[in-house]
């Protein structure tokens, strides 16, 4: 897929968790835990095709390389949010700067927010991948080292316009969908 595609697929595959973060916690801090999923979507193809040293659709496209991206998006996430508590004691107080404090997780949820949502983007770009039509080392092995097996459905090309814009449609689309509902429901009730 190109970077579209992986862009629309995580989107998508993110909308379960938006919505649940919508209305379990807030509607900004579902956005937030979007963003994450569909800012790691294209990163293994960025660091492939950033290096000679790694392989296409190697190491990078790998359940494993999701929770690496996982651990490192929850201890910055983690440690952001306890600077920013830490920090919040020498703030004076005032009802802005409670307002956005108390929009914030806590650093644990926080980070573990943000570990699944990363996980979620790496995820969806292999999912995405698998899609394609590829042959011997640019098909998806995602337990590999431990498997060799593949996953493989060979659906379109990686560039394919359509695939690539209409996986880009659908993931908007769910994200918008997502958003409706959570605006409904957070909405005060009129009487």
């Amino acid at each position: 897929m190109k970077q579209i595609g992986h862009a629309g697929m995580a989107l998508a595959w993110a909308a379960p968790l938006t919505i649940i973060l919508g209305i379990a916690a807030s509607p900004l801090l579902a956005a937030g835990a979007t963003v994450i999923a569909l800012s790691v979507a294209s990163l293994p193809d960025t660091i492939d095709f950033s290096t000679e040293l790694i392989t296409h659709r190697g190491g990078t496209h790998t359940v494993w390389f999701g929770f690496i991206v996982a651990i490192i998006a929850g201890l910055v996430v983690t440690a952001g949010l306890s600077v920013a508590t830490d920090s919040a004691a020498t703030i004076p107080d005032s009802d802005s700067v409670t307002a956005v404090l108390s929009a914030l997780p806590s650093p644990v949820a926080g980070g573990t927010i943000a570990a699944a949502s990363a996980f979620l983007g790496v995820a969806s770009h292999l999912f995405a991948d698998a899609l394609t039509v590829g042959r011997g080392s640019n098909l998806i092995r995602p337990l590999w080292p431990i498997s060799n097996r593949e996953l493989y459905y060979g659906f379109t090309k990686y560039d394919n316009y359509w695939w690539n814009y209409g996986l880009f449609a659908a993931g908007v689309l769910c994200q918008i969908v997502v958003f409706a509902i959570l605006i409904q429901t957070t909405q005060p009730l009129q009487s």
